[in-house]
């Protein structure tokens, strides 16, 4: 470290760094002053100290409420990976599972039930029995969720980040028609892409990409999709298609290992349909949390194994 840079940081209050760090978290003075177990005439004097620092008054007063300056949006996620830095390297901490006590929120579609959720869950209530896992609902705006601090985790068919949350991504499936063995749609030989939006559909909601991917290529070509039922359910999606009268465009992938035991669905491949990249996602304040990394670390195992498993069995979802 330059002896230059020592020197500034000597002259400074790197005190209020830490105030700065809380007030951008919980963009309240009364409960930032709650949380550091100060008044909250304190937390104010430290904020004014901290906008002349800063020439910039980091919060402000919105219809909806306080809201982050454009520089306090910028300075959030750089505070929060120094202080996870900080943490790790002065205080060398070691995560034990078998002691973890916490909440982790983790968001993920029924489509996950079998192959993920189930084995995270029961590998979590041997090797950490005191952790819990909160599941939470999948929210209309699944990235400002987890910008807010509503979920931690989320594994799904996700869109483009913005620069606070950390991701990583598994696969590209593509996106095929699900129907039921005796629907109308099985009768067309080679089906083309306005066939697809001939029949009713079932749209999982909110969530799924690969939905919203769908749409959007419809509505560039001037197609009408006529959806007639939405659910977050991917099972309830799949028991309608077996009434006989609704359609659906899925991840080929989740689809075939849902009705892997069922000869009634009928999965077809139609040229037109877009790809969905499958991604884990998480926010950077809790990127360097060592209890976190081992939730995600669990879950990488079990998708990696299953992305095995399943290309051993054939599967032509990948793209």
């Amino acid at each position: 470290m330059q002896l230059e840079l020592l020197q500034r940081l000597a002259k400074k209050d790197l005190n209020l760094l830490v105030f700065l760090a809380a007030l951008l978290e919980e963009k309240h003075v009364s409960r930032t002053a709650a949380m550091l177990n100060i008044s909250q005439a304190t937390m104010s004097y430290h904020l004014q100290k901290l906008r002349k620092e800063f020439d910039d008054p980091l919060l402000i007063k919105s219809k909806n409420g306080m809201v982050l300056s454009n520089l306090g949006a910028a300075l959030q996620v750089p505070l929060s990976q120094l202080f996870n830095q900080l943490d790790v390297t002065v205080y060398k901490r070691t995560f034990l599972p078998a002691d973890a006590e916490g909440t982790i929120r983790f968001c993920t579609q029924d489509a996950s039930l079998k192959h993920l959720l189930i084995p995270l869950l029961s590998q979590i209530s041997v090797a950490a029995p005191n952790l819990c896992i909160e599941l939470v609902e999948w929210p209309l705006d699944i990235f400002n969720a987890l910008e807010n601090g509503d979920i931690d985790v989320v594994f799904g068919g996700l869109g483009t980040a913005p620069p606070s949350i950390y991701g990583v991504k598994y696969y590209t499936s593509r996106l095929s028609v699900v129907t039921h063995v005796d629907h109308p749609f099985t009768r067309i030989s080679s089906p083309k892409f306005e066939d697809v939006f001939s029949f009713p559909h079932v749209r999982i909601y909110p969530g799924a990409e690969g939905e919203r991917l769908v749409d959007e290529v419809a509505r560039k070509q001037g197609i009408n999709r006529p959806i007639t039922l939405k659910t977050p359910s991917y099972n309830i999606a799949l028991e309608t298609i077996k009434l006989g009268r609704h359609i659906a465009c899925f991840n080929r992938l989740v689809v075939s290992t849902m009705a892997q035991d069922s000869s009634e669905f009928v999965i077809t491949d139609v040229e037109g349909l877009p790809e969905v990249d499958i991604y884990l996602y998480w926010n950077a304040r809790v990127n360097k949390e060592p209890m976190h990394i081992w939730f995600r670390e669990q879950i990488n195992t079990l998708i990696k194994e299953g992305i095995k498993d399943l290309k051993l069995k054939g599967n032509n979802g990948f793209v």
